[in-house]
């Protein structure tokens, strides 16, 4: 049975220290001390200056903007 919205993004927090080398809340004063605000440039940030993949840029952004449409995953 395929994963939930809300299960994915469980599990890409769960991995997410492992893949990237961060966990969401280091991830916060990185998002944070870039000045940016809007979606997209957040994610392009992630991507081009701490080369993260597109699915993890994004999904820490929304996590950090609480912007999900799904309910939190608890970090």
């Amino acid at each position: 049975m395929a994963k939930s919205p809300d299960e994915i993004v469980r599990d890409m927090i769960a991995n997410l220290k492992e893949k990237t080398g961060k966990s969401i809340d280091e991830w916060k004063p990185v998002v944070s001390a870039s000045g940016l605000q809007k979606h997209g440039e957040l994610v392009k940030f992630l991507k081009e200056t701490h080369g993260l993949g597109h699915g993890f840029a994004n999904m820490i952004v929304h996590v950090i903007q609480e912007s999900h449409a799904g309910a939190m995953a608890e970090t």
